[in-house]
């Protein structure tokens, strides 16, 4: 399913299904981060 959206790692390879709750459960996608234990909130522009 993930090659019928597109979904592709930075080599060009499919991701697999059962990496997609991981990556949407990671704070960094909302901009935020982990440091020393604590979640921070980036001060980037998107």
């Amino acid at each position: 399913m993930s090659i019928e959206w597109g979904l592709n790692s930075q080599s060009g390879k499919s991701i697999a299904l059962s990496k997609i709750p991981f990556i949407l459960r990671n704070p960094f996608y909302i901009g935020l981060f982990r440091y020393k234990g604590e979640i921070h909130e980036g001060n980037m522009k998107p």
